[in-house]
């Protein structure tokens, strides 16, 4: 994909904050344990929306709501992700709504770190994509690095998953689509 002769690739190489720890004084390769970019953060950062802590937190969640289900007539995984979640988690905190935000927590944890080298290019610092940006950072990483104890639920998950899904949106319109669209699958 071109851009007035540039390359998205180019875009994104030149216009973003150089501030990325060097690996050593004589080196210029720039690391990151979890990623240092824009696009390339945002889609390790989502990339946890399908993971099996999320698909584990989806099942809980779902037999939350509907104590009732029959577990024997589940998948094996919804079955076990439930009986873990009551035979462990449970056990450990006590009720359903901290046991639950202890998982949520422990998901943000881990998929929050992407969100540390986020880095929004210069020449959108004054977007409502920047402002959408700082609000996932900020939002995720209290979440998932606060260690607050808050009852976090799925609601908070999905917070960060449409703000995910708008700067996407965003991001596609700021480089020249005129219908950047999500879609609903």
């Amino acid at each position: 994909m071109e851009l007035k002769g540039r390359s998205l690739i180019s875009l994104y190489k030149v216009n973003f904050k150089n501030d990325s720890k060097k690996t050593s004084s004589n080196e210029n390769k720039e690391e990151s344990e979890f990623g240092s970019g824009f696009i390339v953060n945002l889609m390790k950062f989502f990339e946890h929306f399908s993971n099996s802590q999320m698909q584990r937190i989806w099942h809980v969640q779902s037999w939350l709501k509907n104590k009732e289900i029959d577990l024997s007539k589940c998948d094996i995984n919804h079955r076990r992700d439930v009986e873990s979640f009551q035979r462990i988690e449970l056990a450990i905190h006590g009720t359903d709504e901290k046991a639950f935000a202890s998982m949520v927590e422990t998901w943000a944890n881990g998929a929050t770190d992407h969100l540390y080298d986020l880095r929004i290019p210069k020449q959108w610092q004054k977007t409502e994509l920047a402002k959408n940006v700082t609000e996932l950072r900020n939002f995720g990483l209290r979440m998932g690095h606060g260690f607050t104890r808050e009852n976090h639920t799925y609601d908070a998950i999905e917070k960060l998953r449409n703000l995910c899904q708008k700067i996407a949106v965003e991001a596609d319109i700021l480089i020249g689509i005129k219908k950047g669209d999500w879609g609903r699958c």
